[in-house]
This record gives structure tokens, sequence and C-alpha cells, in this order.
């Protein structure tokens, strides 16, 4: 998943950078202009087909879309961190569950959990607490844990949505200004101006609209993929307690069982 998307980003930006890849034809009046200004000019064309050219050339409206970007990296970053299988799952507190289940009794287990605190610790201690109850109840408690559990999870996943669901309307905003502008630029000018001055302004407005949808688009792969990762989690997390729940309910029925047979034998 981080391969792809910095193959995407790379693509992205890579198409960013020839979006405004536009020739100026000089005219009469600028072959009037002295070589100094021509050249600042044609510096300006160059810094343009850069993406900090293009970024200044975008207007205010960037640096909102840039604010979400840094939101995006922090959170995603932040998830990649603390989504992860072995510290939702550790490794040590799966081992004893599926490998000394048998070994371990009631006690040696809640200990465990406690020792390795993680989402699977937490909703096996729920469910474990009604130990001797019906099997139902057990998974009942360990189910609201479980949801519990994966609010969690999701809670720092819902800036990337919202960061992708905002971005295009801000680029979108960023480009209805712009085009007003454009269309002012005719007002002044005449329609029957150059219609080069027209084409700059209309380039330069749809500029905040690709990079809104440069942000929003690997947010809104994040978002999923981060979302997808926490519920397999959690049914991973569910399939492990349901074993270990049914282990113990047969534990304690044969326990039962062998106490009724020995006060039955005592009576006799």
């Amino acid at each position: 998943m981080k391969h792809f998307l910095f193959v995407a980003l790379a693509i992205l930006f890579s198409t960013a950078q020839g979006e405004d890849g536009t020739t100026t034809v000089p005219t009469a009046a600028n072959k009037s202009t002295p070589p100094a200004d021509s050249r600042s000019g044609s510096d300006n064309e160059i810094d343009n087909d850069t993406l900090l050219g293009q970024f200044k050339a975008g207007g205010v409206w960037m640096y909102p879309i840039l604010v979400c970007s840094f939101i995006c990296m922090a959170f995603a970053l932040e998830r990649l961190v603390n989504v992860r299988g072995s510290k939702i799952i550790p490794s040590p507190l799966l081992h004893v569950l599926e490998n000394d289940l048998k070994e371990n009794s009631l006690a040696d287990v809640k200990d465990k959990c406690l020792m390795h605190p993680s989402c699977l610790g937490r909703v096996l201690l729920a469910g474990l607490e009604r130990a001797g109850m019906p099997l139902a109840e057990m998974e009942r408690v360990a189910d609201e844990q479980s949801a519990r559990e994966l609010y969690g999870l999701r809670k720092n996943i819902k800036p990337l949505g919202i960061v992708a669901s905002i971005t295009p309307m801000i680029g979108l905003l960023g480009t209805v200004n712009g085009m007003i502008s454009a269309f002012r630029v005719v007002a002044e000018h005449g329609a029957v101006g150059d219609p080069k001055l027209l084409s700059g302004s209309i380039s330069k407005a749809l500029l905040t609209t690709g990079f809104g949808l440069m942000i929003a688009i690997p947010a809104l792969l994040l978002h999923h993929h981060f979302r997808g990762k926490a519920e397999n989690l959690i049914v991973e997390i569910s399939e492990i307690t349901n074993r270990v729940f049914i282990h113990f309910e047969d534990f304690d029925s044969a326990a039962k069982g062998m106490a009724e047979v020995k006060k039955e034998q005592e009576v006799a």
C-alpha cells in the first residue's frame, strides 16, 4: 500500500508539472521591450512549469490545500504506526492462546492479557470476566468490547476521509474564484482581446482543483485502507477469542461434571 501510494503521488506530481507548459509568441510590444524584461518573462514561464511555481500561481486557495496535505500526512503516519497487526494482536499473547492454552489456567491467561495490553487482551479479558457463564454471555460481552475497540481504531481514520472530501471542494472554490477573475479580464479588455490572456487566467484557475485532487485521491485511498485493516483485525480478534471461550467453557463443564460425580460418591 505504501509503495502504491508513493507511485501514485509521483505520477500525479509529474502530471501537474506538465499541465502549464504553454509557450508565448512574442508580439510587437514584446519586441520593443528590453532584453532584461524578456529574460525575466522567460524565467517566470520556467518557474510556472515547476510544482512550486504552479503552487504560487494558484493563489491564496493553495494554502488551505497545503494545510490539508499536512493533516493527511500526520494522521496517515499515526495510523501506520498504531494500526499494525503486531500492536493489535501481540505475537507473545497469540502464541499462548494458540499453542499453550491447555497448559495455562484461567488466571494465567488473564495475567498474560494484562502483561500484553492490546485490543486482543482487552476483548479477551472482558469475556473471561464472565467465565463460568454460558458461552453466549461471554461472546456478548466480548462483542461489546470489540465494538469499542473498533471505534478507537477508526477514530483517527476519520480525518483522512474529511480531507478527501473537502480538498476537492476547496480546489473547486479556488477555480470558481479564478474563473470570475478571468472573465473580468474579458470584460475589461473586450471579447475580441488577446485569447492568450484569457487562457492563461483559466489555466491558473484550474490549478487549485488539480492540487485539491492530488491530495484528495491519496487521502481517500488511505482512509479505505486503514478502515478495512481495522475491521479485518477486529474480525480476527473475534475468531481468536471465540476459540478461547469455547475451551474454558468445556473446561468448566468438565470440572462441574467431576464435582457432581465426586459429590454423588460421597453421598453413596
